[in-house]
């Protein structure tokens, strides 16, 4: 039997990881819901679902997370087993990002030069299929993410060159398209990213490139619950995200297809409504 306080202080753990991207963040709940829920049903099984999306709200800079849980709950619901259910969500969202790396690879071309900022799972993954010719990359201040991206494209054979912040935005005339992960998108079209992306957009539509966001429906802010979150460093406080706004050099990249982020809010709203009414 799993005890329930403990349980839910892992997944306060899971859920506040600064490690993880939001995706990974959003499976690993949904394998230690699984866990926690296993048996369960009628009163016991809600009131379980009630406490874990509790703490899933804590991070509402991350709407993939509860966005998830619900694709979960509305599963149990129909019958299936937590363990399946939590394991079909999981495959939806990733023949989804398979479809949006198909779609992308099929907007941009291969061998392409683009640049990247801070990590994203699902934008590495992308830039590995584009083969690029070259990748731009900062070191993401303070937290320096792009070390760790640049690692990682690096022991996939893909060239990488890194430099400092401000290097970096010079070295965007070289580069074909900007290519992100996205944390939210906002029904307005809004996009959350680490802090820094706007400025890097702006940046960008100023030199003509084309700023490629990937997402996925499940990280849309439906209800309007979006908030960002601070961090503390060395005594600093400062906003881990920021919102790009939906420029004419803004796309995004789903298995929608490769959509403006006004268009895509408006897909994703229907295709969460629709998931939430079956």
């Amino acid at each position: 039997m799993v005890d329930m306080v403990d349980a839910l202080e892992e997944l306060n753990r899971i859920v506040m990881d600064r490690e993880m991207g939001s995706t990974q963040i959003a499976f690993a709940v949904l394998r230690k819901t699984a866990e926690l829920v296993r048996g369960m049903s009628g009163e016991e099984l809600e009131a379980a679902l009630a406490k874990v999306m509790e703490v899933a709200h804590r991070r509402s800079s991350m709407p993939v997370i509860a966005n998830a849980l619900r694709e979960m709950r509305r599963l149990l619901a129909e019958g299936m087993d937590a363990e399946r259910a939590a394991e079909s969500v999981i495959a939806g969202i990733g023949e989804r990002i398979d479809e949006s790396v198909t779609r992308l690879v099929g907007h941009l071309g291969k061998g392409v030069r683009v640049a990247t900022y801070s990590y994203s799972s699902h934008a590495l993954r992308a830039i590995r299929e584009l083969e690029p010719e070259l990748v731009e990359l900062p070191f993401c201040s303070p937290l320096n993410e792009g070390i760790r991206a640049s690692a990682e494209l690096r022991r996939a054979g893909v060239r990488c060159s890194v430099s400092q912040d401000l290097e970096f935005l010079r070295r965007l005339r070289g580069c074909d398209a900007v290519l992100l992960g996205s944390d939210a998108v906002l029904r307005d079209g809004r996009i959350a990213n680490r802090s820094g992306t706007s400025s890097l957009i702006e940046r960008a539509s100023e030199l003509g490139l084309q700023c490629l966001f990937l997402t996925d429906p499940l990280k849309l802010d439906l209800k309007g619950l979006w908030r960002n979150e601070t961090i503390e460093l060395e005594g600093v406080t400062f906003e881990l995200f920021d919102l790009t706004e939906p420029l004419e050099n803004v796309l995004t990249v789903s298995s929608f297809g490769v959509l403006r982020p006004e268009e895509f809010a408006e897909r994703a709203s229907a295709f969460l409504i629709g998931s939430s009414s079956r």
